[in-house]
């Protein structure tokens, strides 16, 4: 399950974020990683261990707090409408329809739209 990880990070520098950063890479399940230097939080969403993303970030030499762990909230945009293509058509006279879409990540990152494509027996050899 997506969980939603707030760390209290005391930044420096520029280059204890890039280390921050490279740390938490390194870590497997993580989908986003989000910095915010005016609150002085890092915030990780992905199927990962709460401890173990504040270890890793202590190895760095930077001190972390755990502030908060929760589901991942997902965004309330609908999800697109299938459309029937009729016009415009292709040059060649072919039709594409839209058959469906799925949404393989939950985080509403990414809509796959499955098309096909019928074209008319003049076009077979």
């Amino acid at each position: 399950m997506t969980k939603k990880i707030v760390l209290k990070v005391n930044f420096h520098c520029h280059k204890c974020k890039t280390r921050v950063l490279l740390a938490l890479t390194k870590l497997i399940g993580i989908d986003q990683v989000s910095f915010d230097g005016d609150k002085g939080t890092v915030v990780v969403v992905g199927d990962v261990d709460p401890v173990c993303v504040a270890t890793r970030v202590r190895k760095t030499g930077m001190i972390a707090q755990i502030e908060s762990v929760g589901p991942n909230k997902k965004s309330s945009t609908p999800l697109p409408k299938l459309v029937r293509m009729i016009n415009p058509l292709p040059p060649c006279g072919c039709e594409v329809v839209a058959n469906g879409y799925s949404q393989p990540y939950d985080d509403d990152s990414a809509v796959v739209l499955t098309l096909s494509v019928n074209f008319p027996t003049s076009l077979m050899v």
